[in-house]
């Protein structure tokens, strides 16, 4: 493989002994010469380098005003740029370094530089740019699987027209491509199944595990032997142990989760930790938490949920939402659900009247608060929201 070198400066002779210095000491190099920073730029655009060699005193357009400007150029930026003066101020060594050269060094070469100095730190930076080259596509390629992965993980969610007897309003949003939070709706004979849950954890492990989680799911809706959420959770959390448990280690699969079951004008609901929903009742215009506790999914076998049912009325409201929507932080913090009560009490008439336009605000709501804390959102948001019909 071949590195391309370009060489800048405006004297013949120490262009020569530049290029005789790299040619001797270092393998399958390409010189390419320059004799100011227009030139630098022309050859730029014809050829692929690898690596500047730059002087500072150059006509038209000197060393100082190319290397701002490669350093400002989107495509040339990570050029990696070794300056070579005759200047030895100190300012302005420290004015090249700090526009972005990897290395400086004076004219004339003594010949310590000439036999091991030069080719050394032209190899580094070669190096080193070759290796910047290859995380970059890495990352390339990364971003183009979370890409697709997302958009996976979006056909996986519930479409928000197919219910008879439940208008289904949905917001989410991953906070590295793919995400740990899941919800899912799934209409029955018996009812309209639902759920909403939160993977520990961000990223692709989340984003799998939360697959995972639809998975046993809608096994679950279509197991005769699951009759009410909380067998639904306790399934669940066999499962996990079943197939996934390796002992406490930081690879555990836990997640919290609230299942529901709509069916004869009743709510059926339990709950694996999920900050608690919100259940707006039309026919006493309140809204009321559904303050029930149970242990995560995944944190211990054996574990007994609880149901608890309430009666529905025509244009109930039930909102549902994760942690990731007021936490900070890494650590999420089930204690500021209430702000999430106040702020539904507070726009209850448009909750009632445009749940879509509710999603939004109550989304930009906590952003805008997350803002003023000079923090942004670290952690999945996923909001639902069922009106019954």
């Amino acid at each position: 493989m071949s590195h391309n070198v370009l060489v800048a400066d405006d004297g013949k002779m120490n262009r020569f002994i530049i290029k005789k210095i790299l040619n001797e000491n270092i393998d399958n190099v390409r010189i390419f010469e320059a004799v100011n920073g227009l030139e630098v730029f022309d050859i730029l655009e014809e050829e692929d380098i690898d690596l500047i060699i730059l002087d500072l005193i150059m006509p038209k357009k000197n060393g100082f005003d190319t290397l701002k400007d490669l350093k400002a150029h989107k495509i040339y930026k990570d050029i990696p740029v070794i300056v070579s003066s005759t200047i030895t101020e100190i300012s302005s060594i420290e004015e090249t370094l700090e526009s972005g050269a990897v290395d400086y060094f004076t004219k004339p070469f003594s010949r310590e530089e000439i036999d091991i100095i030069l080719p050394l730190k032209v190899i580094n930076a070669i190096k080193f740019y070759e290796q910047q080259k290859t995380i970059q596509e890495l990352n390339r390629h990364i971003e183009e699987e979370l890409k697709n992965a997302s958009a996976f993980q979006n056909l996986m969610l519930p479409k928000t027209n197919e219910f008879k007897n439940i208008d289904l309003f949905i917001k989410y949003k991953q906070s590295m491509g793919i995400g740990g939070d899941f919800f899912d709706c799934v209409e029955t004979p018996e009812g309209l199944w639902f759920m909403i849950a939160d993977v520990t954890g961000h990223g692709i492990v989340a984003g799998m595990i939360s697959s995972m989680v639809k998975v046993m799911f809608r096994n679950g809706v279509n197991d005769s032997k699951i009759t009410s959420p909380s067998k639904m959770l306790e399934n669940m959390n066999t499962n996990v142990f079943d197939y996934f448990y390796t002992g406490p280690t930081d690879n555990s699969v836990v997640f919290t989760g609230f299942v529901g079951l709509i069916s004869n004008k009743k709510l059926t609901y339990s709950s694996a930790g999920q900050p608690f929903p919100l259940l707006y009742h039309e026919r006493d215009r309140e809204i009321i938490p559904l303050k029930q506790t149970g242990m995560n999914i995944g944190f211990f076998e054996g574990v007994k949920y609880v149901d608890e049912t309430i009666e529905l009325v025509k244009d109930d409201i039930l909102l549902m939402y994760t942690d990731g929507l007021f936490s900070t932080g890494k650590a999420s913090d089930f204690s500021k659900w209430p702000a999430v009560e106040k702020f539904a009490n507070e726009n209850m008439k448009v909750l009632k009247e445009k749940p879509e336009e509710f999603l939004g605000d109550i989304f930009w709501y906590f952003l805008s608060r997350h803002m003023e804390n000079d923090s942004e959102y670290t952690d999945d948001v996923a909001i639902m929201l069922l009106r019954y019909k």
